[in-house]
């Protein structure tokens, strides 16, 4: 499948610790824009999910629940909410150098 560039995007994620404190964290990351959706989306998660299991390490293995930008971890033989997410893309703005 052709890639027709890059996309980058912006993880905003919220940190549960202990049911109320909670801690921001953001993290950019970037994929291959594929023309095909499916391989795009697929693109798109495995960045998204490095992104959040970097952040929150030391809580692995962690689950992603893409309906709701949920993500869980189990802890204490229990499967709790650690975290959640926004994702935002942007661009990149690069000068275009004109030929002499």
């Amino acid at each position: 499948m052709a890639k027709t560039g890059t996309v980058h995007e912006r993880v905003g994620i919220v940190i549960t610790r202990e049911d109320s404190l909670r801690t921001l964290d953001s993290r950019e990351v970037q994929y291959p824009d594929y023309k095909d959706a499916k391989r795009r989306s697929e693109a798109r998660r495995a960045a998204v999910d490095y992104a959040l299991t970097r952040a929150l390490e030391p809580r692995s293995p962690i689950t992603i629940d893409w309906a709701t930008n949920e993500v869980f971890a189990a802890e204490g033989g229990w499967t709790r909410q650690i975290a959640t997410f926004t994702t935002e893309q942007y661009q990149i703005d690069r000068p275009v150098l004109e030929a002499a």
